[in-house]
């Protein structure tokens, strides 16, 4: 391999590296709200079960029910952690849940709620909002 060529690939490896470094960290909290509002809106009991504390089930189903007889997307969902430390976190979210039936479509605007977020167990539960 020659010199140059060489160089090019320690460039490029070099590039992905600082890239890399330069990408804001997930935050679990954060995540673990958006994925209990994507299971919500597809319909995924397991997925949304998965997102929640225990005693947040009833209030959680009770809304996923509530939605069962219509088309729902997510739209522009942006979440983002607003408080909280070390075990719990306080997580609002940006966008609007569609809801669909007969050709009328209903938003709801998700930025009113800001949710409970606690780690436990080494995984970040939403408890409520």
């Amino acid at each position: 391999m020659s010199h140059k060529i060489r160089r090019i690939v320690w460039l490029s490896i070099l590039a992905v590296f600082i890239i890399g470094a330069c990408a804001p960290a997930v935050d679990e909290a954060t995540r673990s709200v958006e994925l209990y509002l994507q299971a919500l809106a597809q319909k995924d009991e397991d997925s949304l079960l998965a997102q929640i504390c225990p005693e947040y089930e009833s209030d959680a189903l009770l809304e996923f029910d509530a939605l069962q007889g219509v088309q729902t997307e997510l739209s522009e969902l942006s979440c983002a952690r607003v408080g909280g430390q070390d075990a719990t976190a306080q997580v609002n979210c940006q966008g609007k849940l569609l809801a669909s039936y007969q050709n009328e479509v209903q938003e709801f605007d998700l930025s009113g709620r800001t949710y409970q977020v606690e780690r436990r167990d080494g995984d970040w539960l939403v408890c409520g909002y």
